[in-house]
């Protein structure tokens, strides 16, 4: 709110003058929608900011975006102007910018979805010079949860890519573990090893909430015998079959499932 901002203005010793000048500013500087809007509060901004040269320059590229965005046909709802919003002050050094979800559902407001902006001198923290850069991130886990609500997911659509999990009954059969994990993938198995310390049916459990296919049980008797046991999880067929034959029959239950 205005009043936080007043009062971690003031700690910071900025004049009681300059901190009102800077709330009515902030105050009459709301959020716009639709490109007539956001050019009637530049226009207002420039007035009140006219003995600023930086404040100009930047008005003068907000300016720029706006006309350019009309160009490209995005209106009305879709674009807005928001003289309050903050991100990394460190690096942007020119026009920064959010999506958001225009939706009557508050399921669905969960702040904005993507978020960026013009930073030029970033890149040349790595590399010998400058280079001009504007670039965006995306809010996965928001994205993730707005899909869900929408129903957007495809039916086919599994929940993971690994198609099997090898388990890992204790420190001393990861290595054992590893090798297996490493054959199947050498085949063209999707294979995750289970990094974990938990008990093997905490292990099957993991596998079957995430939609695994196929389990490879790889404990102390069956490393002495050579063997692994795998599982398909969809029917509960079981193969105990030697290490050597374990890529081959795992590709065989799976094309099978």
């Amino acid at each position: 709110g205005l009043d936080g901002v007043r009062d971690e203005l003031h700690q910071n010793g900025l004049p009681d003058a300059v901190i009102s000048k800077m709330i009515d500013l902030l105050g009459s500087a709301q959020s716009t929608t639709g490109m007539e809007a956001g050019a009637r509060m530049i226009g207002m901004l420039r007035e009140a900011l006219e003995d600023f040269p930086t404040a100009m320059e930047g008005l003068a590229e907000l300016e720029q975006l706006n006309n350019y965005l009309g160009a490209y046909g995005v209106v009305g709802d879709n674009i807005g102007l928001d003289f309050t919003m903050v991100r990394g002050l460190s690096y942007y050094t020119g026009p920064i910018f959010e999506t958001i979800l225009l939706s009557d559902d508050p399921e669905e407001r969960v702040g904005s979805v993507t978020g960026g902006g013009r930073y030029d001198d970033l890149i040349g923290l790595f590399r010998k010079e400058a280079l001009p850069t504007v670039g965006t991130s995306l809010g996965i886990e928001r994205l993730m949860v707005l899909m869900e609500n929408r129903g957007m997911y495809p039916a086919n659509l599994n929940r993971t890519v690994v198609q099997a999990l090898v388990t890992v009954f204790s420190p001393e059969t990861r290595t054992a573990s590893m090798a297996l994990a490493s054959a199947l993938r050498g085949v063209g198995v999707r294979t995750e090893l289970f990094m974990q310390d938990k008990p093997v049916g905490k292990q099957i459990g993991y596998a079957d909430k995430k939609g695994v296919s196929l389990i490879a049980v790889l404990g102390p008797d069956e490393i002495k015998a050579g063997q692994v046991k795998l599982k398909r999880l969809s029917d509960g067929q079981e193969a105990a079959v030697s290490l050597a034959d374990a890529p081959t029959k795992a590709k065989e239950m799976l094309a099978a499932h």
